[in-house]
C-alpha cells in the first residue's frame, strides 16, 4: 500500500440479534435528533429521504420540552415523496443508533457508507444500522460496518459489502 492510499474500512461479522450500543450517560431527544438530522441531510444529498425531513427546534426548546411528543409533530419537514432512503425518527432508548433501510439498494454506495462514517467521526459511539437487503443487515460506525446475514457472509471489503447489498 503506498502512503496515498487510503486504509481499507474493517469489516466485521457479527450473528447476535442485537448489538447494545449505550452511552455514558442518558441520551435526550435533541441528541438524538442533531445526528439523526445529520443523516437526513445526507441521505438527500443521494436521493430523495423520508419518511420525515428533519425535524427542527430551537435551544430554548430543548430545555423546555421534557419528550419530543411534548415538542409536537408540526415541527418536522415534511419527507420526500417514493424515498430511496428511510430514516426512522423512533429512539430506541439510550442506545446511540440510529435505524433506516433502503426502498431499493441502489441507494448503497461506496460514497454513501464513505460519508455516514464521516458523519459519525463527529458523533463519537454512533452507528446506524441499515436493512433492506435480501437476508442480511449493516451496522456502521465511523470506524468500521459490522455486517450479518447470508448476504454479506463472502464480504470482507468495503467493495465486496457494496456489490453483495446491492444484488
Amino acid at each position: 500500500m503506498t502512503q496515498h492510499d487510503p486504509e481499507p474500512i474493517p469489516i466485521v461479522h457479527y450473528t447476535v440479534n442485537r448489538v447494545a450500543n449505550p452511552g455514558d450517560e442518558p441520551l435526550t431527544w435533541s441528541d438524538f435528533h442533531i445526528v439523526r438530522n445529520g443523516l437526513v441531510h445526507l441521505c438527500r444529498r443521494h436521493g430523495k429521504t423520508g419518511p420525515r425531513g428533519i425535524l427542527r427546534f430551537t435551544a430554548e426548546e430543548t430545555r423546555h420540552r421534557k419528550t419530543l411528543a411534548d415538542l409536537g409533530d408540526d415541527h418536522f419537514e415534511p419527507g420526500d415523496a417514493k424515498p430511496l432512503y428511510l430514516v426512522a425518527t423512533e429512539q430506541d432508548g439510550d442506545n446511540r443508533y440510529l435505524s433506516m433501510s433502503l426502498t431499493d439498494r441502489c441507494g448503497l454506495t461506496e460514497d454513501w457508507l464513505l460519508e455516514i462514517m464521516a458523519l459519525l467521526e463527529e458523533y463519537p459511539g454512533w452507528g446506524v444500522c441499515v436493512e433492506g437487503f435480501r437476508r442480511g443487515s449493516l451496522i456502521i460506525f465511523a470506524d468500521k460496518i459490522m455486517v450479518t446475514g447470508p448476504r454479506f457472509k463472502p464480504c470482507r471489503t468495503l467493495a465486496e459489502v457494496v456489490k453483495e447489498g446491492r444484488q
